[in-house]
C-alpha cells in the first residue's frame, strides 16, 4: 500500500514526495542549460520533490530538511548537468494559498 506523505503544514504531498511544488517556474537560462544538456526538467523536479537535493552542502541540506518538517522557508537543490552547467531548484513555502512556488534557475540568475 502506498502512503501519502504529509509535510510540516499538514498538506498531503502524494506518494513518495517530501513536499508539494506549488506553482512551477523557470528562468530562460535554466531552460537553455537543461536543453543544451539534454536533461528532462521533470526528472530533476522529481528528485527535488523526493528530497534528493543533489550537490548541496551540509548546511543547506539541514536547512532543507528543517523547511520540509516545518513547512516554511525554502528548499534548495543543486544539480550538475555536465560541461560545467548547474541548475538550482528552489521551492519557497508560504502560508498564503497559491503563493508557494518552485523555480528552476542557474546560479548566475540568483
Amino acid at each position: 500500500m502506498t502512503r501519502n506523505a504529509t509535510n510540516g503544514n499538514g498538506n498531503r504531498t502524494g506518494p513518495g514526495l517530501a513536499f508539494r511544488p506549488g506553482r512551477i517556474l523557470s528562468t530562460p537560462g535554466a531552460l537553455a542549460a537543461m536543453d543544451d544538456a539534454g536533461t528532462d526538467p521533470r526528472a530533476l523536479l522529481a528528485m527535488h520533490l523526493r528530497g534528493d537535493f543533489g550537490q548541496v552542502d551540509a548546511e543547506d541540506g539541514a536547512a532543507n530538511r528543517a523547511a520540509i518538517r516545518g513547512g516554511g522557508g525554502r528548499v534548495l537543490s543543486s544539480y550538475n548537468l555536465g560541461g560545467g552547467a548547474v541548475v538550482w531548484i528552489i521551492t519557497s513555502f508560504s502560508d498564503v494559498p497559491g503563493e508557494q512556488h518552485t523555480t528552476f534557475l542557474t546560479p548566475d540568475e540568483y
